[in-house]
């Protein structure tokens, strides 16, 4: 737990705790990137901060990427150098074995691609990508010696094999750091190298050939390998000292903590999100093939790689050797030439583009083709076009890191699997310098290419416009905050904050027409003053009794009577203590305090209902991942399959000093830290144990087989656990999961793990672009919208008549306390509303001097008014918020209620409801005898009962019996035990 602490204390930020906001200043991300210059190296909006740290990812990230890869093209060179540099000639190489070589570097070039890029996104980069370079420059230096074809392929196989994942995995890193504005400049210098390294084999060979040849009785080609091998070395060095990996694997030494939080902030504004340590099962692999990125992006690299086929056979060295009035020193020299013009190209391009946008793609593309089309100088351009697709990859497959890992390092792999073969048939070296069929078989490929361009370009724009004011992590204004320059910018209009706008009715019915099944949940607490503050001195209330075990059985047994879905039980931490800036008013009037734990009422409902589900609230904020993980899985088995958590990372900085913390960690970092916590929960849950690990067996006096249980290795950037789940496979393995809360970073998180969100909101008109944006995120993470079951909070009082209805609200308010009301809301919001004189109008206009100092989100929450509210006074927001809290509450009998949650089902799309109360069990008492037969009679609670009588949580949330377990489009089933064996 001290661990714990430590890591939530060393990453907090300096920032509001309750701000959603991220304007563009010193040291916050640019996310404005309209005023560009063409020359300019930085944006223009990007702040100090921000300027400060791309500047050290250019030196520590690109200058290193830049330097290894023109190493690594020198080593991977040198065979076409050491070839006509006597090397044919000692070895006895006069057949196709300059090509066969090629072939055998290309194989295990090709076979270790891909999974090695992989092991980048679970294990640290920047020892993996060092490693590989040390050991590819030992097998350089032992080419030197090689006295045979055979053992020469030998080692030419292993430096394939080892610098496989190098282009690829730089890429991804590059891809982890840089904006999609900075990205193709980085990568266009990174590429450069390629080139610089070709133009430097070639003059280097031929300097070592003229210096070396014979010394120490060595033949000149072989001082190429010894001094390609020498400078290789000290490369590899450097990247153990400073090469940084990816985020992920934590902050290096040059980068101070406000940079390295900025970095992470700036992909999550980006959409890139970090990999989650998945096992690369096969399931894993038909996620990755499930979408287009592969089928589209992986041909378009075939085509071009074939379309320059002579270049990587060497055809311009043959031919220039072909010419006997060429020296082998002028050959060697000559060779030069290319990539130099080349590196100007590369430089154009990637400017270009990076400036120019995606539309920018096409044209440059198209024009690299024509010049090689219709020019003998062709691969002079052509060649320098390739860094363009791994960007592209980068960018398509930003919100799944895995795949993007997969997709860049599947490109290079299956192109080089065709270079293995390919060549052979086309450009043999014994029809060296004409290659008439493979020329010819080059410039059909460069039309297609050409072409397949245009189709790459538009599914990526197809692909935009899908997710297209989704949003991505951080950065989708889902939550309608309004920036502070002008009123004309709200991004939620006035009026629908002040409940003046209906909507459209457009929900509510599945695909065949019918009306589709609504659940209804009780929403509780274990305390005093849960929403409705003082009600306790109500004398029908029994809500001081919660601290005895029968008012929550006898609650239990008239829920289940009832077919309500689900008990959902909230908690917290902490007293509310903004309200007057102290707890005494939250104290004093019962809000919310005493409370108690709401796990441990759970065991007692269970044992005398078969089929009510209950959703209790946990933190991931303060609770080692490993206890919660146990706690979940025994209820699970407890209730027969019947719990739900309701995931929250805390909201109060009371309750972060209440855990010995000075306050919590920034906004989004919290769910960051979910997002690592619910991943190593889902390796506890889902993969620690088979299905049939436990035998029983008496024979061999086994319990269980140890065989079929696996330790679950998890080293993150938060949390850390090596360890075997102790509880054995519940019925549903993982609960239930419900996640409150629609910020940017909430509902991105939501769209992910989450398969029941608690939204709130006054009106169905402002709710219902919130859960559509969250649906549409939702897909583009591979789920299925409809996976996402909505809940709104919505308290009903209830009459035979709305005139009983009424009298019944008049009633409740005698024994309502405003100040509890207001300590909620200060509590919920940070708004501490005592600064206001209590009878004066809250302005509507969010400019008004009064609003200096509150974040939009403040203010939004104080000019938020229910529908039917004309004024709207600290006084009356006091009245509001003490009975319902800040949740919609309807007044009237079955008919004129079941009239307002129909709105809330067919304008904002929700499909069930958190029933509130004012007076408990009372409210739920009215709910079963005036609400339930008539939503019953519209048809909204299919026919009455459980679709799974005695079942999961889970087969009854989404009616389909004997499904009791998470749904394969889900990310945590990727960590199944049979998914990852």
């Amino acid at each position: 737990m001290e661990d714990h602490k430590r890591a939530i204390a060393t990453l907090n930020g300096p920032t509001t705790p309750i701000s959603e906001d991220y304007e563009v200043s010193a040291d916050r991300p640019n996310r404005q990137f309209g005023n560009k210059t063409f020359l300019s190296w930085f944006d223009p909006n990007d702040g100090p901060t921000e300027r400060r740290l791309i500047a050290k990812l250019d030196l520590f990230i690109l200058a290193y990427a830049f330097i290894g890869f023109w190493v690594l093209y020198i080593d991977r060179g040198i065979l076409g150098n050491a070839y006509v540099s006597g090397m044919r000639e000692d070895l006895s190489l006069f057949g196709n074995e300059l090509v066969q070589l090629g072939s055998i570097f290309n194989v295990g070039y090709c076979v270790s691609m891909i999974p090695a890029t992989l092991l980048v996104t679970k294990y640290p980069s920047h020892y993996v990508i060092p490693t590989c370079m040390t050991l590819w420059g030992l097998f350089t230096l032992l080419c030197y010696r090689s006295s045979s074809f055979s053992e020469l392929a030998g080692y030419r196989f292993m430096i394939g094999l080892l610098q496989g994942p190098y282009f690829c995995s730089i890429h991804y890193v590059l891809g982890s750091w840089y904006r999609g504005d900075e990205l193709i400049r980085r990568a266009g210098i990174f590429y450069i190298s390629s080139g610089l390294g070709t133009m430097t084999t070639s003059v280097l060979a031929g300097r070592i050939y003229a210096s070396l040849d014979g010394v120490l009785g060595h033949a000149g080609w072989r001082w190429m390998y010894i001094i390609g091998a020498i400078m290789t070395f000290p490369v590899a060095a450097w990247g153990f000292a400073s090469f940084p990996g990816t985020p992920k694997d934590g902050k290096r030494w040059f980068l101070t903590e406000e940079e390295f939080v900025l970095a992470r902030e700036r992909m999550k504004l980006e959409g890139r999100l970090d990999p989650k340590g998945v096992s690369f099962s096969l399931a894993t692999i038909k996620r990755f093939l499930g979408r287009w990125h592969f089928w589209i992006l992986v041909p378009w690299n075939v085509m071009w790689l074939l379309g320059y086929m002579s270049l990587l056979s060497g055809g311009p060295l043959l031919w220039l050797r072909s010419v006997e009035e060429y020296s082998i020193v002028e050959v060697n020299n000559y060779s030069a030439i290319y990539p130099s013009i080349g590196i100007l190209f590369i430089w154009s391009f990637a400017w270009i583009v990076d400036k120019g946008g995606k539309k920018a793609i096409v044209p440059v593309i198209g024009g690299a083709c024509l010049v090689h089309f219709v020019s003998k100088f062709a691969w002079i351009f052509y060649d320098k076009t390739p860094f363009g697709f791994k960007c592209v990859a980068n960018l398509v497959c930003a919100g799944d890191a895995e795949e993007r890992a997969f997709i860049i390092s599947s490109m290079l792999a299956v192109s080089t699997a065709f270079n293995c073969w390919v060549p052979l048939l086309a450009f043999p070296t014994v029809q060296a310098p004409r290659f008439l069929r493979g020329y010819i078989t080059e410039a059909v490929l460069q039309v297609i290419y050409a072409t397949w361009t245009v189709l790459v370009v538009w599914m990526s724009g197809k692909n935009e416009k899908k997710e297209e004011n989704v949003g991505n992590e951080g950065a989708a204004e889902i939550t309608n905050i309004m920036p502070t320059s002008s009123s004309t910018n709200i991004l939620t209009p006035v009026a629908t904050l002040l409940g003046k706008v209906d909507g459209d009715r457009q929900y509510g019915y599945t695909k065949n027409g019918q009306k589709k099944r609504i659940l209804l949940n009780a929403f509780d607490m274990n305390g005093v003053g849960h929403i409705s503050v003082g009600q306790w001195q109500n004398p029908i209330d029994k809500s001081s009794q919660k601290n005895r075990l029968p008012y929550w059985v006898n609650l239990a047994k008239l829920l289940e009577k009832g077919k309500f879905n689900a008990l959902f039980l909230a908690d917290n931490f902490g007293s509310h203590d903004t309200y007057q800036g102290s707890h005494a008013p939250a104290i004093k009037s019962g809000t919310q305090w005493p409370l108690y734990d709401p796990f441990v009422i759970i065991s007692a409902m269970a044992a005398v209902t078969e089929t009510l589900a209950f959703g209790v609230t946990a933190c991931t904020t303060f609770e080692p991942p490993f206890i919660l993980a146990k706690r979940f899985s025994t209820l699970d088995h407890i209730t027969n399959g019947r719990i739900a958590w309701n995931i929250v990372t805390s909201w109060s900085d009371n309750a972060a000093r209440a855990m010995g913390l000075d306050k919590l960690p920034e906004h989004d970092l919290r769910y960051e830290m979910a997002d690592e916590y619910v991943t190593l929960m889902y390796k506890l849950w889902e993969g620690s144990w088979a299905d049939d690990a436990v035998v029983k067996d008496s024979d061999t006096k086994t319990y269980t087989d140890p065989s079929r249980v696996r330790k679950i290795e998890h080293d993150g950037r938060f949390f850390k656990s090596s360890s075997a789940h102790q509880v054995d496979p519940s019925p549903q393995r993982t609960p239930v999961l419900f996640q409150a809360g629609m910020s940017p970073a909430g509902a991105s998180f939501a769209s992910r793990h989450a398969e029941c969100i608690f939204i709130g909101g006054p009106n169905p008109a402002l709710l219902e672009p919130k859960i559509q944006k969250t649906r549409q995120l939702a897909e583009a993470h591979g789920r299925r919208p409809e996976d996402l079951k909505f809940f709104v909070q919505f308290t009903p009082i209830l009459g035979a008549t709305d005139e009983e209805a009424q009298a019944k609200f008049e009633d409740y308010k005698r024994y309502a306390i405003p100040d509890g009301g207001l300590a909620l809301f200060g509590g919920v919001s940070g708004i501490d509303v005592s600064k206001f004189p209590p009878d004066e109008e809250f302005p509507t206009d969010p400019d008004h001097p009064v609003w200096q100092g509150f974040t939009n989100q403040q203010r939004e929450r104080l000019l938020t008014r229910p529908q039917g509210y004309e004024r709207w006074t600290p006084r009356i927001l006091a009245e509001y918020q003490s009975i319902g809290g800040s949740g919609n509450f309807s007044i009237g009998s079955g008919k004129t209620v079941a009239d307002e949650m129909e709105k809330w089902i067919t304008v904002a799309d929700v499909d069930g409801f958190n029933l509130g109360h004012v007076a408990v069990p009372q409210a739920w008492e009215d709910v079963i005898e005036f609400l339930l037969p008539e939503l019953q009679s519209r048809g909204w609670l299919g026919d009455g009962g459980y679709p799974a009588p005695g079942g999961t949580a889970r087969e009854n949330l989404y009616a389909t019996p004997g499904e009791a377990k998470l749904r394969e489009t889900h990310p945590g089933s990727q960590f199944k035990y049979a998914n990852t064996s």
